[in-house]
């Protein structure tokens, strides 16, 4: 892929892939032109069957609807992998599909997705700044100063293999075959 970029090829489309429902997305860290409008309509008309985060959304939406049950898209990833980016972009998605009766009705629920994001946008900033982490565009982030949220991510994971291996047996065969320890 980095021999893609190299060469100047479009590389938009290769950014997302899938494993069954999984759908694997890669932050190219700068401004491709795989989402908006002319998107949606792609997506939601199934003209452009690739792996895409619309494809996930509209598979959710159309679950939801086809069963009449509520349906549950998982964003994960490390930190700076654009899980933020991806949630607005399937909310984006989302909002813009909804069948609705109305301008109103599209206006109020465009806007509660709006501040579902943006409220959660805010709480994430609220503990991360009570967790000391500064802002990611700030000039020590980019020095490589690593964040205090990934520090103590480090230390728990450090703590918990630790102690998986204190809590190994030494000899675990001793025992068995009736050895003194």
């Amino acid at each position: 892929m980095w021999l893609l970029y190299f060469f100047g090829l479009d590389i938009g489309l290769l950014l997302q892939s899938k494993a069954g429902p999984v759908l694997l997305a890669i932050n190219p860290f700068k401004d491709v032109q795989i989402y908006g409008d002319d998107y949606v309509t792609t997506y939601r008309n199934k003209i452009f069957v690739n792996p895409h985060v619309y494809a996930t959304a509209d598979t959710a939406y159309n679950n939801m609807m086809k069963y009449g049950k509520t349906q549950s898209i998982v964003v994960g990833g490390e930190s700076g992998s654009g899980k933020t980016e991806t949630s607005n972009f399937a909310l984006q998605y989302l909002a813009s599909v909804v069948d609705v009766y109305s301008s109103f009705t599209s206006k109020a629920m465009s806007r509660h997705f709006r501040c579902l994001r943006d409220g959660i946008v805010s709480q994430i900033k609220v503990t991360k700044k009570a967790m000391g982490e500064k802002d990611i565009s700030s000039l020590d982030a980019m020095r490589g100063e690593t964040p205090r949220l990934r520090v103590l991510d480090q230390t728990l994971r450090q703590q918990r293999a630790f102690q998986q291996i204190t809590m190994m047996d030494s000899h675990p065969w001793c025992p068995q075959r009736g050895l003194p320890e």
